[in-house]
């Protein structure tokens, strides 16, 4: 075979050749359009979210528990005329309702816990409610007003009378009377009907 055919086989064909080559050309790959998200990134501001609301949360925690509205153990041993050991057996013990300071642990008991109606086998029964879930729960369905109670707050109708103000103190009378209650045991089972109930409520929510 001379050189010239050997260039001639070696070159493509224009005609019918030509078109199989071009009909045998891969089509171009087309490019993705929809860009695949980077994961977890659209996961960061649900994230940050509860971050910031459980740090307003502890941050509320810890302004409550040092207001005057609560008590420490050495101010708790003061007001009750017992050492400060004891104040905390009881707490241990389930006789006297505290609440614990988020990070150090220590212990703030609420004033109302330390009037001599509550602490005791009341507190006992109140803290059988709740279970041993969270306390926090259960000091927020004692300490809001409860249209079970006439409004009242479930802690409000285990004070003792000296201990209420006059106009608490004549709708927890009006309460007993609506009721039909003669004897103290017998609101404390209202009392725990209604936190009970608000305890369901919470737990159903969260």
């Amino acid at each position: 075979m001379t050189a010239a055919a050997t260039v001639s086989a070696t070159m493509p064909q224009v005609g019918k050749s030509s078109r199989v080559s071009a009909r045998k050309t891969p089509a171009p790959v087309k490019a993705n359009v929809k860009a695949k998200a980077t994961p977890g990134a659209d996961e960061l501001p649900v994230a940050q979210g509860w971050q910031d609301l459980l740090e307003r949360g502890l941050r509320h925690k810890t302004a409550l528990l040092q207001s005057p509205e609560f008590k420490t153990t050495a101010q708790a041993s003061e007001l009750l005329g017992i050492g400060e050991p004891a104040v905390r057996k009881r707490i241990r013990e389930g006789k006297l309702f505290a609440l614990q300071t988020p990070g150090d642990g220590s212990h703030r008991i609420p004033a109302w816990a330390l009037d001599p109606a509550i602490a005791g086998s009341v507190t006992l029964t109140l803290l059988s409610l709740a279970g041993g879930g969270d306390a926090w729960l259960l000091y927020h369905a004692l300490t809001t007003p409860n249209g079970h109670l006439h409004g009242l707050r479930p802690f409000e109708c285990l004070l003792s009378r000296q201990n209420l103000p006059p106009s608490q103190r004549a709708a927890r009378e009006e309460l007993a009377v609506h009721l039909q209650l003669s004897a103290k045991d017998a609101l404390l089972e209202v009392v725990g009907r209604a936190v009970q109930a608000e305890l369901g409520d919470a737990a159903a929510t969260a």
